[in-house]
């Protein structure tokens, strides 16, 4: 299928469009572990920040899903010092 004007495929805005309006939101990584795992830990992203050294941008980028901004061993780095 071919791109439209803002580079999508027709079939995914369609298929997006009806997950909108079935109440899907959309997904936030994975599985928002990220997100999960903040909210039950009770930190804020600038805490999280300290604890990987990283600024709180970063840590929004990282809640937001937006992995791809992240090396391979930046996201490993930030497993290993999240482990509980």
């Amino acid at each position: 299928m071919a791109p439209n004007a803002h580079g999508w495929s027709s079939r995914y805005g369609r298929r997006a469009q009806r997950d909108r309006a079935q109440g899907a939101r959309p997904t936030r990584g994975p599985d928002g572990s990220a997100r999960k795992q903040i909210k039950a830990r009770k930190l804020t992203q600038v805490a999280v920040s300290g604890l990987l050294g990283v600024s709180q941008g970063r840590v929004s980028d990282l809640v937001r899903g937006k992995v791809e901004k992240f090396s391979l061993d930046m996201l490993v780095q930030f497993a290993a010092k999240t482990a509980s």
